[in-house]
């Protein structure tokens, strides 16, 4: 668990930017305070931090100090993900560096903290179109040393520039 990737590498999950109405409550990103964000980090982080193992929503609403259907709502409308589903997607992002690593596909599914190796298999082919195992072949294709794997996430402009200012300062 210690050496799960920086928040950063999840960008895209973080706080949407745009406005959308949610459910019959019309919680909109632009309702939600600035205090609640910052309630709703704190059980953003703890789903970061515990991953692997079961959190329930009033866990991740007790953490937050809120009740259960505010953070429901507000958590969805900031993060443009239910709780679970953005538990789901840590949870497979985990997977799929394990995976890269080069680890089994049960390891990997373990690790991240799914229970059923069967329902991993089937959320993973669901969201990626490929079986863990035939995206392990394909990514092993494109990245040979699993140690280079996080260079994936890197944009290659900001890569390439800090290589070349590495290389040039050595």
């Amino acid at each position: 668990m210690n050496d799960a990737p920086p928040r950063s590498c999840y960008a895209n999950r973080d706080v949407k930017q745009r406005v959308r109405p949610i459910g019959a409550g019309g919680v909109r990103v632009e309702d939600v305070s600035p205090a609640t964000v910052r309630r709703l980090l704190r059980a953003r982080d703890l789903v970061h931090d515990r991953y692997d193992a079961p959190l329930r929503l009033d866990d991740l609403a007790g953490a937050a100090g809120l009740s259960r259907f505010f953070f429901l709502r507000a958590f969805t409308a900031t993060f443009g993900d239910t709780p679970h589903g953005y538990l789901t997607g840590v949870r497979l992002d985990r997977a799929k560096r394990e995976l890269a690593r080069g680890s089994s596909v049960t390891e990997a599914c373990l690790s991240a903290g799914f229970s059923s190796l069967g329902s991993f298999s089937a959320l993973f082919s669901r969201e990626f179109g490929a079986s863990p195992r035939e995206w392990q072949k394909r990514s092993r294709l494109v990245v040979r040393v699993p140690e280079s794997w996080p260079a994936i996430f890197i944009p290659g402009c900001f890569l390439f520039f800090h290589t070349e200012q590495f290389s040039r300062s050595t």
